[in-house]
């Protein structure tokens, strides 16, 4: 990995390697902690909860969902289907059952986005000194991220939308939690 032109096309190795020691610097679950916190702290629905647990579920499943982002941005960029992980899932069924919306869901995928795609960005800043090479890995692992988020939130729209009809089916309100 030399310090040659920023338009150079680095291989998918270098990529690769560029993308390992980020996934290797990034703690997931130092992160996953903070992130959690942050949704807690920055979704109005969350936050007036006050309820311990609710961080603690929370933390659980960004830590988790950021080992399988972590993996897959290792694995491969362009994976077909990307689906969500069991934490990720158990999550937006809590969450329902507490009667948070969709909306708000969706915006703590954002929120998360958002830090993940920052703190690569500085770890990049400090570990990958040649411009072009930085910004072809940063290139595929946004990528990955934006179609990691974007499946994750098609998916949990679809089973919240499932959810809200099964409920008008058996006359539940869309705003009671269910048990």
């Amino acid at each position: 990995m030399s310090d040659s032109s920023e338009s150079e096309s680095w291989s998918d190795v270098d990529i690769a390697a560029s993308l390992n020691l980020l996934a290797d610097e990034i703690d997931p679950d130092t992160l996953g902690i903070d992130i959690g916190d942050a949704i807690v702290d920055g979704i109005a629905e969350l936050a007036q909860d006050g309820d311990p647990e609710l961080r603690r579920v929370t933390r659980a499943a960004v830590v988790r969902t950021l080992h399988d982002v972590w993996q897959g941005v290792r694995i491969d960029d362009r994976q077909e289907r990307i689906d969500p992980p069991m934490a990720a899932v158990v999550y937006a069924r809590e969450l329902a059952r507490r009667g948070v919306e969709l909306h708000a869901l969706l915006r703590a995928y954002r929120i998360g986005h958002d830090a993940v795609e920052r703190a690569w960005s500085v770890a990049a800043d400090k570990l990958i000194p040649n411009a072009g090479l930085r910004a072809q890995t940063m290139e595929r692992a946004f990528r990955f991220f934006f179609a990691y988020v974007d499946a994750v939130s098609v998916q949990v729209t679809l089973r919240s939308m499932a959810c809200r009809a099964e409920n008008a089916a058996h006359g539940v309100s869309a705003m009671t939690p269910t048990p």
